[in-house]
């Protein structure tokens, strides 16, 4: 995930791909430490917060996913119907 989502700058406060999963007041001040072990709990969850994409050994890219439940009323998020 570091490789992915982590920024050149080890102490940004931002990326990490959280602003989807906490709300504003919990995801505004955290530290980039804060913000990498943050993920790094998310990732030992259960479900996972997304999918590596590998080429060989090396990571190319990534996806967020989420239950819609996890990210209901979050206001960047837009739900759609269910496909069926």
């Amino acid at each position: 995930m570091r490789t992915m989502l982590a920024p050149r700058n080890a102490d940004a406060t931002g990326c990490w791909c959280l602003s989807y999963r906490l709300p504003g007041p919990e995801h505004t001040p955290l530290s980039g430490a804060e913000r990498a072990a943050r993920l790094e709990r998310l990732c030992g969850g259960a479900p996972a917060p997304g999918l590596l994409a590998y080429e060989e050994d090396d990571v190319v890219g990534w996806v967020g996913l989420a239950p819609r439940h996890t990210l209901a009323g979050h206001p960047r998020v837009v739900m759609h119907r269910a496909l069926s």
